[in-house]
């Protein structure tokens, strides 16, 4: 009974772990989409300006 009930407790860690990661990658994909779609914003914005005001 208590090698099952250590082994269950060891699954439900493992799944904690998975979770914990998947969110922390899910955060890093995130901020990387965010970063990329801000730089070319900005420098679509700031190419626009120039042909703009040249």
């Amino acid at each position: 009974m208590n090698d099952r009930l250590s082994c269950n407790h060891e699954h439900i860690c493992t799944r904690e772990k998975q979770i914990k990661a998947h969110r922390t990658s899910d955060l890093k994909t995130r901020t990387t989409v965010n970063y990329v779609f801000f730089s070319i914003a900005i420098n679509f914005f700031c190419t626009f300006a120039i042909w703009f005001f040249l």
